[in-house]
């Protein structure tokens, strides 16, 4: 677990959901799970013999220890069950990459096929969230406002920025409104409110801020 965030994914659906958790807040609420929860995306092919190149999405211990279980989800079929044969650290600039092998992938061919793939568990083998916390599938999806400002629009993504982690937040565009993007730092300093059940965030940001966080198009 950490208190970092991940960007990728949306609440609903497994194929964009990761199971690292953002920032934490001092008010806990429930969390509402994905379908299923990505856990790792396939980078590619490493070597001839089936490893593959994991981006981890997980900071649970043991999620992909030998003989571990997981899903693969790939585009355009559901996903299938895979156990782990083995695992390694990569040697690289990519530290956040571990070198697996899974069951029945012998081959280079085979490796390089699962390129993009997702590897993913159920949701309900998803600890909780430490207290304070929120995946960020709790996040994605939930509406926005600020106390001042009223509506923002709907959280479409965690970012993970240098400084703390961001909440993207889009609003369509209404009437002569332009259709907006915010990037909003996740700090207990602007947040009111997470209503995570409700799907709610409630903001209390500073005077300026939301033009110097947005973008119009």
């Amino acid at each position: 677990m950490t208190s970092r965030s991940a960007s990728r994914g949306r609440a609903r659906t497994g194929k964009g959901a990761a199971e690292r958790p953002p920032s934490r807040r001092p008010v806990p609420t429930a969390a509402l799970p994905a379908e299923r929860v990505a856990v790792g995306r396939i980078a590619g092919a490493h070597g001839l013999r089936g490893e593959i190149a994991v981006e981890v999405l997980s900071d649970v211990p043991g999620r992909f220890a030998p003989g571990a279980s997981l899903l693969l989800g790939t585009a355009g079929g559901p996903a299938r069950p895979v156990v782990v044969a083995a695992a390694r650290n990569f040697t690289s600039r990519h530290k956040d990459r571990l070198l697996l092998s899974l069951q029945g992938i012998e081959d280079r061919t085979a490796a390089e096929a699962l390129r993009g793939a997702l590897l993913e568990v159920d949701a309900a083998a998803v600890p909780p969230a430490p207290e304070g916390s929120y995946y960020h599938y709790d996040l994605v999806g939930c509406r926005c406002s600020d106390r001042r400002a009223g509506e923002l629009g709907e959280v479409a993504e965690v970012v993970e920025g240098g400084g703390g982690d961001l909440l993207r937040v889009v609003a369509p565009a209404h009437g002569d409104e332009p259709a907006r993007e915010l990037l909003l730092p996740f700090v207990d300093a602007y947040l009111a409110e997470v209503d995570v059940a409700g799907r709610r965030i409630l903001w209390d940001l500073p005077e300026g801020l939301i033009e110097a966080c947005g973008s119009a198009s």
